[in-house]
C-alpha cells in the first residue's frame, strides 16, 4: 500500500471542517480547530506513523483534560469519581470500544494510545495541580451530609471507602466528628415526623449511628419533645 505508514492532516473532510488525522486503512478521525492547535497540528502536515500515534495521544490527552475541567466546574469530584465519570462519558467509551476492536481483531498497533493511561496521566496532573484532592472532597461531603441528612460515623466510613477515599483520610476527618450532635439533628427530624420508641431507634440505626449514641439521645430526646408538646 502507497504511503502506508503515513498519517495525513487536512482541515476539511467532505463539508465538515476541523482538523481530520487520516491513520493508513482507518476513517478520519475529527477533533476541533482549538484542539488541533493546541496539539500542534496544521494543515497537509504528515507525520510518521510513531510519530501520529504521539499526535493522537496527545489530541485525546486535551479532550480528556478539557472534559475533567468542566466537570469538576461543575461540582467537586473525589478521585475514583472523576475517573468514573470520564470512562462513562461519551467521548472515551467511543475510544474504549474502538480500543477494545484492536485487541479483540489482534492487531493493536504497537505505539497506539492506551486510552486507560492517558485518563490516569490526566487525574494525575490535575492532582498535582489541586484540582482533584480527595482530603479536600471528603471534608466537603461530610459537612454537606450533615447539614442535608445527618449521618452516623458507620455510614460515613462506608459511604467514603465506596468513593475509594483512602482510609487514613477518612479515620482523620471522623476523629473529631460530632456524632452526637448529628444523632440529635436526625432524631428531631424523625420526631417531627411522627417516628417514636422504636421506630425512631430504628431510623437513627439506619442512618448509621452507633447503638451506644442513639440509646443515649434518643429516649432523652423523645422526652424533651414530648414535654414541649403538653
Amino acid at each position: 500500500m502507497e504511503n502506508a505508514g503515513i498519517v495525513t492532516v487536512n482541515t476539511k473532510e467532505g463539508a465538515k471542517w476541523g482538523w481530520f488525522i487520516q491513520f493508513p486503512g482507518e476513517a478520519p478521525l475529527f477533533f476541533t480547530q482549538s484542539i488541533g492547535l493546541s496539539a500542534g497540528l496544521w494543515p497537509s502536515k504528515e507525520f510518521e506513523l510513531a510519530e501520529g500515534y504521539e499526535v493522537e495521544a496527545r489530541l485525546y490527552y486535551l479532550l480528556i483534560r478539557d472534559y475533567a475541567l468542566a466537570r469538576l466546574a461543575g461540582s467537586a469530584l473525589s478521585r475514583r469519581d472523576l475517573v468514573q465519570k470520564i470512562r462513562l462519558s461519551a467521548m472515551c467509551r467511543r475510544l474504549l470500544a474502538r480500543e477494545r476492536q484492536y485487541l479483540s481483531d489482534g492487531v493493536r498497533p504497537e505505539g497506539h494510545p492506551r486510552i486507560g493511561a492517558i485518563i490516569e496521566e490526566v487525574v494525575a496532573a490535575l492532582e498535582a495541580r489541586g484540582y482533584v484532592d480527595d482530603a479536600a472532597y471528603a471534608e466537603e461531603w461530610i459537612a454537606a451530609q450533615e447539614r442535608r441528612r445527618p449521618k452516623g460515623k458507620l455510614m460515613l466510613r462506608s459511604q467514603l471507602r465506596q468513593k475509594a477515599i483512602d482510609r487514613e483520610i477518612v479515620d482523620r476527618l471522623l476523629e473529631d466528628y460530632d456524632e452526637e450532635g448529628a444523632c440529635r439533628a436526625a432524631a428531631e427530624a424523625f420526631l417531627r415526623k411522627g417516628k417514636r420508641g422504636q421506630a425512631l431507634i430504628r431510623s437513627l440505626a439506619s442512618r448509621g449511628f452507633s447503638a451506644a449514641v442513639v440509646y443515649r439521645i434518643a429516649p432523652r430526646l423523645e422526652c424533651e419533645y414530648e414535654s414541649e408538646g403538653e
